[in-house]
């Protein structure tokens, strides 16, 4: 279990530097879309040779849903993107990764996935937690600056696109039972996650060529983003199996994300003197909360 739980809060750290390098390049005004689809090229180019080496068998829903998750996540971080160019970073991280319960949502409304109290509850904290953090966001700076709300709408349109990737991501475990699930599996699985990535990335480059396809100034925090996404699928992956075989496997997310969030906020709040005011702190835990509860 102890185990289980190092690999877990070893993820949360990585993402938590994958969000400083998100933030870092939001604030240098550095080229995302560029970023982002050169990070899932990287991405696929070593995680799909998992499949060819262990010849895993690809269901048709995984070759369908798979990469329109990917695709939908790479339009979602774009937005991401635009929100910490305009709003308090630590806000727009956890309203980002509190994202993951709406494919609870999703097996609630269409798959027979048992509405608990407990599951209820923790939609309605992170239902709260969203109005929290939009409505007092503005004033999270120490330096009492005030904000449009532009950031408020890209911030809920990516928690949005990500809750629906991360239900396409999750859709094929609904229809194929018996699938693999080891190691080099979740690797292919992820390998076409970040194909589908980067043909969105292909798509809007077509549209605008001179937007995507330049990547000046953008090859350090483009390497650093890969490795940190491969380094976190494999932690996680390994992290997730063993507190599963310690029949705790409902908790492996929410602990990444609480130490994803909470870390963040605490970097945000020192190195860019983003104010915790109390109705912040307030939204962040009904966030964690929610997190936690509806994993019950």
């Amino acid at each position: 279990m102890l185990t289980g739980l190092f690999f877990l809060f070893t993820t949360g750290i990585v993402w938590v530097i994958q969000g400083i390098f998100i933030s870092d390049a939001s604030k240098r005004s550095l080229n995302m879309p560029f970023i982002l689809g050169i990070n899932s090229l990287l991405a696929a180019a070593l995680a799909l040779p998992a499949g060819l080496i262990w010849k895993i068998e690809v269901p048709v829903p995984f070759l369908i849903a798979l990469p329109i998750g990917g695709a939908i996540n790479y339009i979602a971080f774009l937005f991401v993107n635009k929100a910490m160019q305009k709003g308090p970073n630590g806000i727009i991280w956890a309203m980002a990764q509190s994202a993951f319960a709406l494919p609870f949502l999703m097996g609630i409304l269409f798959f027979g996935v048992a509405c608990t109290w407990t599951r209820f509850t923790g939609l309605l904290l992170l239902l709260a937690a969203m109005i929290i953090l939009g409505s007092f966001g503005n004033n999270h700076y120490e330096s009492g600056e005030k904000r449009g709300i532009n950031w408020v709408v890209y911030s809920l349109l990516a928690f949005f696109l990500i809750g629906l990737s991360q239900s396409c991501i999750n859709l094929p475990s609904y229809f194929v039972k018996g699938t693999e699930t080891g190691l080099p599996a979740m690797l292919f699985r992820s390998g076409l996650t970040s194909i589908g990535a980067f043909f969105g990335y292909l798509l809007h480059g077509i549209t605008a060529p001179r937007k995507c396809f330049c990547g000046k100034g953008c090859g350090f925090h483009t390497f650093c983003l890969g490795i940190g996404s491969m380094l976190a699928s494999v932690l996680v992956f390994f992290g997730l199996d063993r507190v599963a075989a310690c029949g705790a496997g409902a908790i492996g997310y929410p602990v990444v994300a609480g130490i994803a969030i909470s870390v963040f906020m605490i970097y945000t709040a020192i190195r860019l003197k983003e104010k915790l005011t109390v109705p912040v702190i307030c939204g962040i835990l009904c966030c964690l909360g929610g997190i936690a509860v509806i994993s019950l």
